[in-house]
């Protein structure tokens, strides 16, 4: 057969699988200047991602996590290092480098969900995750946690091929099976600290289930160090600064002393955020059965089908401990369980092939589909203030560095969220030419570029950038639209 033949071979039998992919790219990069989020996060990753190429000062670290004082790994920087210099720092770099991210890991899970369940679950599976609003959303913002789902799934591809040769006496296959999945397990850590518990789980997994366990074991710690290798390096020159700041927070944490309700309120909003946003409705329907086949499975079921629903009850239960010690409990933090159940699900339902069960799941991915086509009609990113985006951030940074050019002693601000110390609007100015001063110098600049809905929030702010500027003159630069204003604020007591 020539490599044409097979081509369409492939194509032909994968048919439906490829529409789905189209449909993602389409959910995904639609409008992708006006809806991809490019806020405070961006701004500070953008940042340190400009220096390293410009200045090749290579950071060991990356930013420090909402809920604490310690840091992520840097891993996520260096991922988007090479899209950022083939477009020569263009922050929508950041933006396609996402959408691709998001189009591998629906190859990676529909592969994977093919090999162990058949083309109808890996369909599902695949449609699930293509578009599922919040995956939609999460599928063209450069962020730590959205770039999490493909290393999970690369994690489990390695797992199963593992547990596939476990009947097997070759070591040769299982040591580097083994390996590989602590280094999947590894960078999804070095990501987000939400997958040590899903690391956890699969080391755990390996001492429940899988056999010459002390040599698996081995090879899968080794795999972690690997993959953790940066944030190692960090550790090892700064004597363990980052693991000292993690003890000293966990140290802090009580749990947040929640009553049972209050606990599973908090757990299940949790829970249902990456299947559904703010539509609840069409997360319970998948979450409810999946809890169901967490807790009474089936009686004729596949071993990889076992397998999987082994693994996700011990997620489940490492994740909800994670959640009764840490009283953040962010929204993502239930990723790793969500991800396996996008496999499950559809593997149950091709082995019971229950009709109802399946034109109930098809109904709810057209439900989310139409959801996620709403979305497409709004005027801001998915995260950001209403009618501000990245298109306008770049038009401001284009007037403010036009402008700076007789006002060179300026900073950068912003009124319409709270990051007022504008990173993303610092970003462009400064890829533009233009150099605003640092984010500590407010009070020794002259001229003060803020966006702001109006004077009126202006002369009325109690930020500290603004009120270390007083008494100042208000100039009007541009209209930015949809009631979004550009001004430079001129120091009059200089």
């Amino acid at each position: 057969m020539t490599s044409a033949n097979k081509i369409k071979t492939l194509a032909s039998n994968h048919f439906i699988f490829i529409l789905i992919l189209i449909l993602a790219l389409f959910l995904r990069a639609y409008k992708i200047e006006t809806l991809t989020t490019f806020g405070r996060d961006q701004g500070i990753d953008f940042l340190v991602i400009k220096d390293m190429i410009q200045n090749h000062h290579w950071t060991l670290i990356g930013i420090k996590v909402s809920i604490a004082n310690f840091f992520q790994g840097p891993v996520y920087l260096y991922m988007l290092l090479l899209p950022f210099w083939l477009l020569k720092l263009d922050p929508l770099a950041g933006s396609y480098s996402a959408v691709l991210v998001s189009m591998l890991t629906i190859v990676t899970l529909y592969i994977f969900t093919f090999k162990t369940f058949g083309t109808r679950a890996a369909n599902l599976a695949a449609i699930f995750f293509a578009v599922a609003p919040p995956l939609v959303m999460f599928g063209n913002t450069p962020l730590y946690q959205n770039f999490v789902p493909l290393f999970i799934l690369l994690c489990l591809s390695t797992l199963f091929l593992l547990i596939d040769t476990d009947s097997e006496n070759h070591l040769n296959k299982k040591v580097p099976l083994g390996l590989l999945t602590g280094f999947f397990a590894g960078i999804s850590c070095e990501l987000h600290f939400l997958s040590v518990t899903f690391a956890i789980s699969v080391l755990l997994y390996f001492i429940l289930f899988i056999r010459r366990k002390l040599l698996i074991i081995s090879s899968y710690i080794s795999g972690l160090i690997i993959g953790l290798s940066l944030t190692l390096a960090f550790e090892l020159r700064h004597d363990f600064l980052n693991t000292k700041l993690v003890i000293q927070y966990l140290s802090q944490q009580t749990g947040g002393n929640l009553s049972f309700n209050g606990f599973f309120i908090i757990w299940f909003k949790r829970i249902i955020y990456f299947s559904s946003n703010d539509y609840n409705f069409l997360a319970i329907p998948p979450l409810l059965l999946g809890l169901y086949i967490i807790l009474f499975g089936i009686n004729k079921s596949t071993p990889y089908f076992k397998s999987l629903r082994k693994l996700a009850i011990i997620v489940f239960i490492t994740t909800v401990a994670f959640s009764l010690k840490i009283s953040s409990f962010g929204f993502h933090f239930p990723l790793p369980f969500w991800i396996i159940l996008i496999v499950l699900i559809p593997g149950y339902l091709s082995i019971v092939k229950m009709k109802n069960l399946t034109f109930l799941a098809i109904a709810l991915m057209i439900l989310n589909f139409t959801v996620s086509l709403s979305m497409l009609r709004a005027n801001h990113g998915y995260f950001m203030p209403e009618g501000w985006n990245l298109k306008k951030i770049k038009l401001a940074g284009e007037l403010v560095t036009k402008d700076s050019k007789d006002h060179l002693n300026f900073n950068v601000a912003s009124l319409l969220d709270g990051d007022t110390r504008a990173y993303p609007l610092r970003y462009v100015v400064e890829i533009n030419g233009g150099t605003p001063g640092s984010v500590e110098n407010y009070p020794n600049n002259n001229s003060l570029y803020v966006v702001s809905r109006n004077e009126k929030a202006l002369k009325e702010s109690k930020t500290w950038e603004i009120n270390c500027f007083y008494p100042f003159k208000i100039n009007k630069i541009g209209d930015l639209s949809d009631n979004i204003y550009l001004y430079r604020l001129d120091r009059t007591n200089i």
